[in-house]
């Protein structure tokens, strides 16, 4: 309905999704603005979302990652599994690890940016070990990591305990994003953003 009262006005209005700018800004209050100086790039694997954001001075991109059901479904029992290091896992983890390969690829020869030595993963999951063992073994020299909320800001103990009872931490991303936006509620000392949008 909000959409068609633009149209009728004549505008062409368009849904954004504000989360990989929120992220960004997320990581600009953990790294600090000198960072984006090299691309930062951020894999989202989550129940209902995968995609990979890659963010520097230059430029901004998302990738969409597709899992098809089948790897999916291995995927989710990851953790379970003693040794993912076998040529079996391999694949599946070639799979996923190859469209983030050619995500970064395609960023850095566009923004004719320096290859990017880390990934900092959000995800759902509650242990990532594995995960983080088969990604780290395709792409090589890239560094996985949890993205961690504690690193840059410090949580009074009342709201700690809503931090502490999420499945993993990394979730907490896109609120933090958000929340150092004007209002700077995390009392970030950086409170430039590096992405904003003027919306009605």
């Amino acid at each position: 309905a909000y959409i068609n009262i633009f149209r009728m006005a004549g505008l062409n209005p368009v849904i954004v999704d504000m989360n990989p700018s929120s992220q960004m800004n997320a990581m600009l209050a953990a790294l600090g603005k000198e960072s984006f100086d090299t691309p930062v790039a951020i894999f989202n694997y989550l129940k209902d979302a995968n995609h990979l954001i890659i963010a520097s001075k230059k430029g901004f991109s998302v990738v969409d990652i597709n899992i098809n059901e089948a790897d999916q479904v291995l995927l989710d029992t990851i953790e379970e599994i003693e040794d993912v290091t076998t040529e079996f896992w391999d694949e599946i983890f070639e799979r996923l690890s190859s469209q983030i390969k050619q995500g970064l690829i395609e960023f850095e020869t566009q923004q004719e940016e320096e290859p990017i030595s880390l990934i900092n993963i959000v995800t759902d999951k509650v242990n990532t070990k594995n995960l983080f063992t088969g990604l780290e073994k395709q792409l090589g020299e890239i560094v996985i990591k949890n993205y961690d909320p504690e690193e840059s800001i410090n949580f009074e103990e009342k709201a700690k305990k809503y931090l502490d009872a999420l499945p993993n931490k990394s979730k907490i991303i896109n609120c933090i994003g958000a929340g150092t936006r004007r209002l700077n509620c995390f009392d970030i000392e950086n409170e430039n953003e590096l992405y904003n949008f003027n919306l009605l």
